[in-house]
């Protein structure tokens, strides 16, 4: 069985392409972070920004939380606070 997956990369729109890659270039089951990215590179994977892959309704949700303060209840029941966080 062949398997390919890359975790924690950063600017690439479709991890998913490179997890195929990893599958058939590779003798790898895993790539993580620097590596997947530095693979992903070497590979002519292209890269996003950031803030390419942030939808425009993420962003205004942050944003609108942000600006009131209002604490969001998850489907779990939990409460999470986001007036910290930082949109890049």
């Amino acid at each position: 069985m062949l398997t390919g997956s890359v975790a924690a990369i950063r600017n690439v729109a479709h991890p998913v392409n490179v997890a195929r890659l990893v599958m058939e270039k590779t003798p790898h089951v895993m790539l993580v972070g620097e590596g997947a990215k530095r693979f992903a590179n070497e590979q002519g994977v292209p890269e996003v920004p950031m803030g390419k892959l942030i939808t425009h309704f993420a962003k205004a949700s942050l944003e609108r939380t942000q600006k009131t303060g209002v604490y969001g209840k998850t489907e779990l029941g939990y409460v999470a606070e986001f007036k910290h966080f930082k949109l890049r």
